[in-house]
């Protein structure tokens, strides 16, 4: 699929949103709910698994620990832990990208349900408190 029939499609789903059932938009809206509360739930687990890690890191390669530096047979045990680590972290933050786009894509079709909908409701307002907040930082410099 190239970028013009691309655009037409996600054209298409616009004027399909402005001309579906009012029942259908919310249930529909009602998933995004869903979807996004679900994302950002997985996503807080996720970042409380972080200060665990750390900790157990620092005790496990402190130098009474079991990863000691001083121990000579740990070298390479140390080499492949914090390689593991690095990949694992990059891993989180490339899956923490995905779910931003994620997010934001779902935050702009619940901002075109509301206004087929002709409501102002959390989406919405999480753009106008986004570009207030913007716009005074942008005045304060």
């Amino acid at each position: 699929m190239d970028v013009a029939s691309k655009s037409v499609t996600t054209n298409d789903n616009l004027d399909n949103t402005a001309s579906a059932n009012p029942q259908t938009l919310l249930s529909v809206y009602q998933e995004i709910c869903k979807s996004i509360a679900n994302i950002d739930d997985f996503r807080m687990k996720l970042l409380g698994l972080l200060p665990l890690t750390s900790l157990i890191g620092i005790f496990a390669l402190n130098n009474s620990g079991i990863f000691a530096p001083t121990n000579p047979k740990s070298a390479h045990l140390i080499t492949f832990i914090a390689t593991f680590a690095a990949a694992l972290t990059l891993s989180l933050f490339i899956y923490e990208i995905r779910g931003i786009l994620r997010c934001s894509d779902l935050i702009g079709r619940g901002i075109e349900i509301e206004n087929s909908l002709r409501v102002r409701g959390q989406f919405s307002a999480c753009v106008e408190l986004c570009c207030t907040n913007r716009s005074e930082e942008l005045r304060t410099r």
